[in-house]
């Protein structure tokens, strides 16, 4: 029984936390979340956009380790996430960080021309942009409301509590 518990167990979350985002521990909530996050979007067995996002709740307080947990999500499954934040300096954060992960990332902001946010969108759409990174007011623009259904988003984040 005492070499059964010396086994080392091949745990992607875990590697990828180490290999590519440089953290050499996960904690057991986080990879709990994650492992839940990875597991509803494997159980999904119809087109992304004809799912409703609810039903897929983590809630974390600050200092948990909620970034981790979707970014991970994300890396690990190839599928289009939206994820909000309140400063356009967050999102500029997050996305260096997106970058230096290899995962493709887009910020839609205020000032944007309508070809620059069709643009990010069609990444999204085609797969060259696996995460769009935007704030509430932004995506409360009907013309992102009407195009949110047919991005095929099947993870949407809210990083701070205070953008629900």
């Amino acid at each position: 029984m005492k070499g059964d518990l010396n086994k080392t167990v091949n745990d992607p979350i875990q590697e990828w936390a180490r290999q590519v985002a440089g953290i050499p521990y996960i904690f057991p909530v986080q990879r709990l979340v994650i492992a839940g996050m990875l597991d509803a979007l494997a159980a999904l067995d119809c087109q992304a956009a004809d799912l409703p996002l609810a039903g897929r709740i983590a809630v974390m307080p600050t200092g948990a380790g909620k970034t981790l947990c979707f970014q991970a999500a994300v890396a690990l499954d190839n599928s289009p996430s939206l994820i909000l934040y309140p400063l356009l300096a967050l999102l500029n954060d997050q996305k260096r960080r997106f970058d230096a992960m290899g995962i493709p990332a887009a910020v839609l902001r205020g000032g944007q021309s309508a070809d620059e946010r069709r643009r990010i969108l069609q990444g999204l759409r085609n797969g060259s942009i696996r995460v769009i990174l935007s704030n509430p007011e932004c995506m409360l623009q009907p013309a992102l409301i009407k195009e949110l259904p047919a991005l095929g988003l099947v993870q949407a984040v809210i990083d701070e509590a205070h953008c629900v």
